[in-house]
């Protein structure tokens, strides 16, 4: 098929449910979404890839990073939701101590939350639901 290049380079990039649009950050750490018909991308504000679409393709749950910690191997990450209406990111959960080198985080379509948590000499996988 055809291909072409996105208004930008986007890391980690994930495809919209509907398929219209790819999201991922851009070269400043900025969270963005890019139709994937072409044009402009729209900047959703700092954040840490891979991005993760809601089912219903209106928001994105990303990562940011949290306080920092006394061991360099670790750290603590949030995690953050935005809608594509423009309304603020919302903090969902803290995730620490995580290893820094962690592949982060997933969402279950009935916002259930999966991640790695460190402890002292094992990792552990953690579920939680999302409160809404």
């Amino acid at each position: 098929g055809a291909e072409r290049a996105l208004a930008e380079v986007l890391r980690s990039p994930r495809w919209s449910p509907d398929g219209k649009q790819v999201a991922g950050v851009d070269d400043d750490g900025q969270l963005a979404v890019c139709e994937a018909a072409g044009g402009p991308c729209r900047s959703l504000g700092p954040g840490r890839s891979p991005a993760q679409w809601s089912p219903d393709g209106r928001r994105l749950r990303f990562r940011r990073p949290g306080p920092g910690l006394d061991d360099p191997d670790l750290r603590t990450d949030e995690v953050w939701e935005v809608a594509l209406d423009g309304s603020p990111a919302r903090h969902l959960a803290t995730l620490s101590p995580v290893l820094r080198l962690s592949a982060g985080f997933d969402v279950s379509s009935d916002d259930r939350l999966a991640w790695i948590q460190h402890r002292p000499g094992r990792q552990e996988l953690w579920l939680a639901t999302l409160a809404r």
